[in-house]
Order: C-alpha cells, then sequence, then structure tokens
C-alpha cells in the first residue's frame, strides 16, 4: 500500500529500471519508487508517472479502470484458449514436499537439509499463524527452544515468505493463514499433538 525502502531496496531498484507509480501520499514515497518527488502531486483515479529504463525523465500517463469482472473474463478467455502446460515438480519444490521429513530433532539439533521439515518446524510455523506475528525470544519463550534453534526456525519460515518484517522491533509479520497451513502441511500436522506437547493455546 506504500513503498518501504526495506521492501523496494537499491538491488530491486537497480535490477527493475523501468517504473510505473500511481498517486503517493508524500514526496518521501515518490522518491523511494523515482529518486525523486512528483508522484504525491497526481489526481488519483488512474492518474500514473511511469519512467522507461531508456528515457531521462518520466512521463504522465491515464491508466484504464478494470473491474474485477473484466479481470476474470480476461483470464477465462485465456484458459480457455490456451493449453497450460503445469509443472508438478515446481509445485512440489515451492511446497517442500520433495524434502525428506525429520521426525525426531531435538532442540539443540541442526538440520543438514535446510527445506527439511520437522514436527518442531511444523508445531512453530502453527504458533506463528495463531499469534500473527512471531519473534526468535517468542520462540525461546513459547517453545522452550534454544536460541539457534529459534533463529533457525524463524529463517526457515522467512526463507518460505511465511513471514516478513512487520515494522514493529523484531517481531515478524506472518503472512500464512490457517487454511492454507493445513492445506500445505495437514497430512504432517495434528493440532491435538501440538496441544499435548505446548498446551498453550
Amino acid at each position: 500500500q506504500r513503498p518501504s525502502v526495506n521492501i523496494i531496496e537499491g538491488s530491486i531498484k537497480n535490477n527493475f529500471g523501468s517504473k510505473l507509480s500511481f498517486k503517493m501520499s508524500s514526496a518521501v514515497d515518490s522518491q523511494t519508487v523515482f529518486d525523486t518527488a512528483g508522484a504525491e502531486k497526481l489526481l488519483g483515479n488512474g492518474d500514473l508517472l511511469y519512467k522507461m529504463m531508456y528515457m531521462s525523465n518520466m512521463e504522465r500517463a491515464q491508466g484504464a479502470f478494470i473491474s474485477t469482472e473484466e479481470i476474470k473474463q480476461v483470464v477465462r478467455y485465456i484458459k480457455d484458449n490456451n493449453e497450460a502446460y503445469f509443472n508438478e515438480d515446481a509445485l512440489n519444490f515451492i511446497n517442500g514436499q520433495n524434502a525428506p521429513e525429520i521426525e525426531n530433532v531435538t532442540a539443540g539439533g541442526a538440520d543438514t537439509n535446510p527445506n527439511a521439515v520437522s514436527k518442531e518446524h511444523l508445531f512453530a510455523l502453527y504458533l506463528a499463524v495463531q499469534l500473527g506475528e512471531i519473534s526468535i525470544s517468542l520462540l525461546q519463550r513459547k517453545m522452550r527452544f534454544g536460541f539457534g534453534r529459534a533463529g533457525a526456525m524463524c529463517d526457515w519460515m522467512e526463507r518460505k515468505g511465511y513471514i516478513v518484517d512487520g515494522g514493529t522491533g523484531k517481531r515478524k509479520k506472518v503472512t500464512l493463514t490457517e487454511e492454507k497451513f493445513m492445506e500445505l502441511y495437514g497430512d504432517r500436522f495434528s493440532v491435538e499433538e501440538y496441544e499435548d506437547k505446548y498446551g498453550f493455546l
């Protein structure tokens, strides 16, 4: 909803030479995208500035409004008139289903495979989903993990895209919903086992 230098870092800006922006709330936000003010003066309702990588100056344009129904119609047309090539291996890799499952990992142990998913991984992730935010110290306190184990859990969640910087100190914001969690890991996770082991729901 607003550009942040924590997200739009220098490496991102350098690799995406073409930029587009609708109305910004402040000149600082405009500078985050374009390195100059101007987007905060736009009128809204599709009024935009853009700068292609080969352009020396920004140009102003009017974006067209497209309703949700129109978007669905375009998607339907593409699906109906084009053959889809779906790679199951890619989906399995994204969901971590190709990684071996580690059943008994102690709090002081270390994973030899960074993509491996143990029960402790799932318990920690479920706690994060329930709380909506997570941190290393929170995992240490709630799940009695050591610092190294709790840090590894948070690193894993961040690599998978389940948590992002929340802008509130050391706690990370959780992006994964409970429904998506159960869809991904429900076959390997038991709420009853989780409650029996930790019992703080």
